[in-house]
């Protein structure tokens, strides 16, 4: 198998994703209790499992590999929604828990953006020489 360049871009992305995941349900089980940080870790694994299919099926669609990536899209959008009411009518999840751990998601690519910022190897800047002119 050989590497996969934007994948390993993506790495930093979903490792930051799962720690702030962890940390954030670590300190709901401190800081609330343990119904609360175990609510904070399924949110946090669904946000993480999330930014994984999504990242895969975005750039399956883009290389067109396959027509059916756009199947596999619609899906995850209909398990992503089965799985959060599923997780939001049991009894032993916590709404304010599952929401921080979803939170996970949006502040774990803020983090790895700012602390693992990309190398843009494809984008070339056009440096534009400016023109002497001579008025005499």
């Amino acid at each position: 198998m050989k590497p996969n360049p934007d994948e390993d871009a993506l790495r930093p992305t979903y490792r930051m994703v799962g720690l702030v995941g962890v940390l954030l349900s670590a300190c709901a089980w401190i800081w609330g209790n343990a119904a609360l940080g175990f609510s904070a870790a399924v949110g946090a694994g669904l946000a993480t499992a999330n930014l994984w299919v999504l990242a895969r099926t975005v750039r399956n669609l883009l290389i067109g590999s396959s027509p059916s990536w756009g199947g596999v899209a619609a899906l995850k959008f209909l398990a992503l929604l089965g799985i959060t009411y599923l997780a939001l009518n049991n009894q032993h999840i916590d709404a304010l828990g599952f929401a921080l751990g979803i939170f996970a998601l949006p502040l774990g690519i803020v983090i790895a953006g700012l602390l693992f910022p990309p190398n843009d190897k494809h984008h070339h800047t056009v440096k534009s020489s400016s023109a002497k002119t001579d008025n005499a």
